[in-house]
């Protein structure tokens, strides 16, 4: 009698295990379909990142993921070296899968997402970078009101899920101006540097005198948001300041 009951028990135990794998369905990190628990992507949107991944950068002919390589604005503010994996295409539907991707992690709170782009952060780090000491992360911030919107900072959990996998210390050395406007209102790379100017404002007193600044934005248009934070960091002290971004849409010209 009591191996039935143990039969019954362990059926109902099965049944509520196998309806939570059922509600708990992995999914594809760009196009949400479902896949298979040790996968990230599925076979498609797997093959279009394997494919951007091996776009080459139009100074140093390296694979953008292995070259530091920056943009003339960065470049002429002081920072000269860039961690970053693909170019994205805003001319572009959103269909395409790098377009979807940025779209999941500004619109959608997926922290399996910010930890597959820290893992390839990291690597793309590693690989032209290296980590050098005394070292921290930080990270452009949202503004006020898409943070309230979407209820996170996706630039500042990228910058988390990098720290956790490098073990260089996070922290949040700066905050939106809430009277700033997005820049994604501004059309022109000038209205985008002079609105950048007056988007930022400190928010630590730490000292970053001798220290290298990894400053990640979760993509680069024109460079203008990098520039203008990386001008406060200075003013804080940062030795260098290195910019990390997982998306850029400039070219080079070869």
């Amino acid at each position: 009698m009591s191996f039935g009951n143990g039969n019954a028990l362990m059926s109902i135990s099965d049944l509520i295990s196998r309806l939570f794998d059922f509600l708990n369905v992995r999914r594809c990190l760009v196009c949400r379909e479902p896949i298979a628990k040790t996968q990230d992507l599925c076979p498609e949107c797997f093959a279009v990142y394997k494919k951007e991944l091996s776009a080459e950068c139009g100074i140093c002919g390296k694979r953008l993921c292995e070259c530091s390589c920056s943009n003339a604005l960065l470049s002429k503010h002081g920072v000269k070296r860039m961690v970053k994996l693909f170019r994205y295409r805003p001319a572009e539907t959103d269909e395409h899968s790098l377009n979807l991707l940025l779209y999941r992690l500004k619109h959608h709170y997926i922290k399996d997402l910010h930890t597959f782009m820290a893992q390839h952060l990291a690597e793309a780090l590693e690989a032209c970078i290296g980590t050098p000491k005394p070292c921290v992360i930080t990270f452009v911030p949202r503004t006020v009101r898409e943070k309230r919107k979407y209820g996170f900072d996706q630039s500042a959990e990228m910058a988390k899920a990098l720290s956790l996998r490098t073990g260089i210390p996070f922290a949040a050395l700066l905050r939106r101006n809430r009277r700033a406007s997005p820049q994604k209102k501004m059309r022109s790379a000038e209205e985008r540097i002079k609105n950048a100017k007056d988007s930022y404002l400190t928010a630590s007193a730490e000292d970053l005198r001798g220290k290298t600044v990894f400053l990640l934005d979760d993509a680069v248009t024109t460079g203008a948001s990098i520039a203008a934070c990386a001008h406060l960091l200075r003013k804080m002290g940062a030795k260098e300041i290195i910019a990390v971004a997982p998306f850029i849409s400039f070219r080079h010209k070869n």
